[in-house]
């Protein structure tokens, strides 16, 4: 799609493994629900999380060459966001998407003629990584810790499964 950009980094959490003695295949099928059902409220709460994240890292004032300004102007950038979730045996992954044609220029940055204005000067647009700054904790963002929500739905399924 050519009005599609994907971050290019994506964030993997491996799954818990359990050990212990486990001898009757009901107990087996037990655990294996717990902790599928575990994954699938974990990874909601991350997602859940992620965007509040990045919101709030978009709506932080980032300082460049002409001064400060918010990411934000009309908030079709901001409604765009998307968090791609894929569970696999071993781990669940995340991918942080938003869907304008203008999203990377935000992110990256790049050079334009205003207005489209052929005559016009070129102007030097800097960067402001709001998805960066939150997936490594740059540019006075907090990181986004993935493994906090994941395993607080690990653990009000097991919970909830075995009472412990």
């Amino acid at each position: 799609m050519a009005n599609q950009w994907k971050y290019s980094v994506k964030q993997d959490i491996k799954m818990p493994k359990v050990e212990g003695n486990m001898e009757t295949a009901k107990m087996k099928a037990a655990v294996s629900k717990a902790l599928v059902k575990g994954a699938q409220k974990g990874a909601s709460y991350v997602e859940a999380g992620l965007i509040a994240a990045l919101n709030k890292s978009m709506d932080s004032q980032w300082t460049w060459n002409q001064g400060s300004r918010d990411i934000v102007d009309t908030g079709k950038l901001k409604a765009s966001a998307k968090i791609i979730t894929k569970f696999a045996q071993t781990k669940v992954s995340f991918q942080v998407q938003y869907n304008t044609p203008y999203a990377a220029f935000v992110h990256y940055g790049g050079v334009m003629k205003p207005y489209g204005n052929k005559y016009a000067a070129d102007v030097i647009i800097p960067g402001r990584p709001w998805v960066k700054a939150v997936l490594e904790g740059t540019y006075g963002q907090e990181k986004f810790d993935f493994r906090v929500p994941f395993d607080r739905g690990i653990s009000e399924q097991w919970s909830a499964q075995f009472g412990t």
